[in-house]
């Protein structure tokens, strides 16, 4: 048994170190010429298409495949394509993250996948992590404007040549695949107020927040009132403080708007416990309109009428960017899924 089990272990050795220079010796043509053809760089070489085709050939018999890691230390960089998220705790990003790693598989790429923990600390150290990988690219969730400003002011004091791509909601800062959600929000008003909605309020955070001030400004330009927003600050994670906050505004009796925006499906989701629990029936008496469009808005009992963020597309435009070698600004904007929770 042992001499049979030795044989075997050596038999498998050498079919899984096929080399280069094991094919150049089957070929019987040299090392250099061999390295250059299934590398794919010729360069100044000629060689007639009978070595090539018998290279090839040796090569598909011997099972050779290509190192990854060799080839990687040679050009400096790899197949793979960082991606930085805030978090995972919200379907709607592991959802961004599905539609990234399908878009990069489309193109014979893998996604290389870390979160940042809504830390300026933890994204400079994650794209450090990627460049150091030799990604090929970086593609990046900021979290804030802030630190989009302070990544892109790296990437020019460093003089780094890798591509790295914002896909934030906000800041117009170096190269970027951004979703408007104030314009986004602004076009959504309007939606809704052609269809008799005119009072208009929203949930979620209220300072320092940019796509609520489409849903601001379009209410003001109409001479709609904007006293039905419930402030939420997300202390205890956006679905509990939505609910929370929710029931705590219902019960101070304050007016109750025909419509709520909700920050995100989290958000929308705690709303929405609050209102059936109270025996307030979505949409019949209050309509919901949500944010991210994850597979929680689809799937409520519920459906949940939602902004589109357009992920796929924010995927494909970024990876094309980074495989392209070329500078983008982009702004999209989210379009209205209408399903059951408005009218």
């Amino acid at each position: 048994m042992t001499i049979i089990y030795e044989q075997t272990f050596v038999h498998i050795a050498i079919v899984s170190r096929i080399t280069l220079k094991s094919i150049a010796e089957e070929a019987d043509i040299s090392y250099s010429v061999v390295s250059r053809v299934l590398s794919g760089n010729m360069g100044n070489t000629r060689v007639s298409k009978n070595k090539i085709d018998k290279i090839k050939a040796v090569a598909t018999k011997l099972g050779y495949t290509p190192n990854p890691v060799a080839s990687s230390l040679r050009s400096g960089k790899t197949n793979n394509i960082g991606l930085i998220l805030t978090s995972t705790a919200n379907p709607f990003f592991t959802d961004m993250l599905n539609t990234f790693e399908e878009v990069a598989t489309g193109h014979n790429h893998s996604i290389i996948f870390n979160t940042s923990r809504n830390s300026i600390e933890d994204q400079i150290s994650a794209v450090r992590k990627m460049l150091n990988s030799y990604a090929s690219g970086v593609i990046l969730n900021t979290w804030g404007d802030s630190s989009q400003d302070v990544i892109q002011t790296m990437i020019e004091k460093e003089g780094i040549k890798t591509p790295i791509i914002f896909i934030s909601q906000t800041t117009e800062t170096g190269n970027y695949v951004r979703c408007d959600l104030n314009e986004s929000y602004a076009n959504a008003t309007l939606k809704l107020i052609n269809k008799g909605y005119y009072k208009i309020g929203y949930l979620g955070v209220i300072h320092n927040e940019d796509r609520h001030e489409g849903l601001f400004n379009t209410l003001a330009q109409n001479d709609l009132s904007c006293n039905y927003q419930i402030p939420c600050e997300f202390t205890d994670g956006e679905f509990m403080s939505a609910y929370k906050e929710t029931l705590t505004y219902l019960e101070s009796g304050k007016p109750l708007a025909q419509v709520y925006f909700c920050y995100s499906d989290l958000v929308a989701l705690g709303m929405y416990r609050a209102f059936t629990e109270i025996g307030l029936r979505v949409p019949d008496d209050v309509a919901i309109i949500t944010t991210d469009n994850s597979v929680l808005a689809k799937t409520n009992c519920t459906p949940l009428t939602s902004l589109a963020y357009p992920s796929e597309e924010i995927a494909r435009l970024a990876i094309d960017t980074i495989l392209n070698g070329t500078d983008i600004q982009k702004t999209l904007i989210a379009p209205v899924v209408w399903r059951e929770s408005t009218k």
